[in-house]
């Protein structure tokens, strides 16, 4: 087995077929992968102050891939309720789940392959029948909620057609492990009032549209008032 140090992708390979690189190649990976985490921190802006972001529920086949993501939401201040599945069993994980809050945005992710032949062809596809079956559980479960499913070379047209807001891959190529996180934080950190900003992202995403696609959605945070009690003064409310 072979796990991509940012790229979100496992696979068997054949022994002879490894190419040995030493230490500073491989650290040069490394950094590559946190220049990009840096990048795509640095899409939340002000705007979030005083507001009540976005709550996330994020499913991974991925134990190793979804801590990684954790980190990322955990900088940013979002909730993220974490569960780990195998992508055969998430229809029954999401049957049994019992999350004790409503989510604003679900991820639903892990591994895929597409083998090649018709792309069209959902057996065509390593893992895409299970994330096509999991997004429409979903859907029933939490019909308002934004949807973003997929992982690297899925069928991207199946999910969108079965409930997913956003999904992955338009040109059946491999995404980033932060590639879905970026676009939960964007829908979590943008107005209840706004769309969106789609075409943003392409600052952040490594290949945009060719790893990624959707629909319109509005964002889902909230801008919070509160008031106190001051000495000289009635009730005061203030934002």
């Amino acid at each position: 087995y072979l796990r991509g140090v940012g790229i979100r992708k496992k696979i068997i390979v054949n022994v002879d077929d490894v190419e040995i690189v030493d230490d500073s190649e491989f650290q040069k990976g490394i950094i590559r992968s946190e220049k990009y985490k840096k990048r795509l921190l640095s899409c939340v802006e002000a705007r979030v102050t005083n507001c009540l972001l976005g709550t996330v529920l994020h499913i991974d086949a991925d134990e190793k891939y979804l801590n990684k993501c954790l980190g990322v939401y955990r900088e940013v201040g979002i909730y993220c309720y974490p569960v780990l599945s195998e992508e055969k069993d998430l229809v029954q994980t999401i049957k049994k789940l019992n999350v004790g809050f409503i989510p604003d945005v679900i991820v639903i992710t892990g591994h895929d392959l597409f083998k090649g032949g018709n792309k069209r062809d959902l057996m065509q596809y390593k893992n895409s029948v299970y994330f096509v079956e999991a997004t429409k559980e979903m859907r029933g479960k939490f019909p308002d909620a934004i949807l973003i499913v997929g992982a690297c070379q899925s069928h991207f047209e199946a999910l969108i057609a079965n409930g997913a807001n956003f999904a992955s891959s338009p040109q059946r190529i491999n995404v980033h492990i932060y590639d879905p996180v970026i676009i939960a934080i964007s829908v979590c950190t943008t107005s209840f009032k706004n769309i969106v900003d789609f075409e943003n992202l392409k600052k952040y995403i490594q290949e945009f549209k060719g790893a990624y696609g959707g629909f319109e959605v509005y964002g889902k945070m909230k801008k919070m008032y509160w008031g106190y009690y001051d000495k000289k003064s009635e009730f005061i409310r203030e934002n």
